[in-house]
């Protein structure tokens, strides 16, 4: 009875653990078909903004952090667990940049920190990355979007130009669906690209703007602000919704992860119960043997038909 009742016991516990993984299934479910919903506006935003910047930049001015600059680097990490190797990969491509010159890390949230923390190489302690709130959710976004956009913003307006040259510029690392991607925001905004080791080696390579290639003008712009005053707006909302859309990007792709992590930890407690049910089969089969035997030795063998 001792052995049945411990079965029963872990029976009842994965049954319990099978219900959690269920509901953060759902929960990374929810969560998805939010941030769907919010695509369309999204994209028109960042469509309106882009028609805009192309139209008030000036196309023969070359784009500011295009060559190899100091960088400031906000990484946008997951800021809840259960999503596989989500913030390993950032954290790996963190070191590399910490062993390139000119490069200032800020990481966005506090997991994506400690996974940094417990596999940084050696020697990378003297200038540690800087920790900015994280995003777990769609709902708590605008508190993170507002504090990373705070400090892009002062660290470009404050930061001096060492020896007469460009200013550092604030880059973003984030997850997509093709893996991590690398995209300039200030001085001047830029297209996502890809992220590789070889890419954090030559910046070139990614400097991808906006203001690269305007579409003609048909006739001079109109304007009812001062041009640098409705540059720096138009650039304030760009920079913001860029933020988010790199934000939701990223959130889509946790989630996939997550399912993707409770997919298989559903599947091995399926499998840990249909161990366990076997388990209890053959205890059961083994019960019934002995009784039985116990049934057949208590009354003699005169009880067994054709026998005597």
């Amino acid at each position: 009875m001792t052995a049945q009742l411990q079965l029963r016991e872990r029976a009842t516990l994965l049954a319990d653990l099978r219900q959690i993984v269920q509901a953060m299934k759902n929960l990374a479910l929810a969560e998805l078909q939010r941030l769907q919903r919010s695509q369309p506006a999204l994209a028109e935003a960042q469509t309106t903004l882009e028609a805009a910047w192309l139209e008030l930049a000036d196309p023969t001015a070359r784009p500011e952090g295009g060559g190899a600059e100091d960088r400031i680097w906000l990484v946008i990490g997951a800021e809840r667990g259960f999503c596989g190797a989500f913030n390993a990969h950032l954290a790996d491509a963190v070191s590399t940049l910490q062993a390139l010159p000119g490069q200032t890390l800020w990481l966005a949230g506090q997991r994506l920190a400690d996974a940094w923390l417990a596999n940084r190489p050696a020697g990378t302690g003297q200038n540690p990355p800087r920790v900015l709130p994280g995003c777990g959710a769609l709902d708590e976004a605008e508190p993170a979007l507002a504090a990373w956009l705070q400090a892009a913003t002062e660290a470009v307006a404050g930061a001096t130009a060492p020896q007469g040259g460009p200013r550092p510029a604030v880059w973003l690392l984030s997850t997509g669906p093709a893996g991590l991607r690398a995209q300039r925001l200030l001085p001047s905004p830029g297209a996502p690209q890809p992220w590789s080791d070889a890419g954090a080696a030559a910046p070139t390579a990614m400097s991808v703007s906006w203001a690269s290639s305007p579409p003609p003008r048909q006739a001079p712009i109109r304007l009812g602000l001062p041009r640098p005053v409705l540059m720096a707006a138009v650039l304030h909302q760009t920079v913001r919704v860029q933020l988010r859309a790199a934000l939701e990007t990223s959130l889509v792709q946790e989630n996939h992860a997550r399912l993707a992590q409770m997919q298989r930890a559903q599947d091995h407690l399926d499998e840990l119960a249909a161990e366990l049910r076997r388990r209890w089969a053959r205890l059961r089969q083994a019960d019934i043997t002995n009784e039985l035997e116990l049934l057949t030795a208590a009354l003699g063998p005169d009880a067994i038909p054709g026998r005597g």
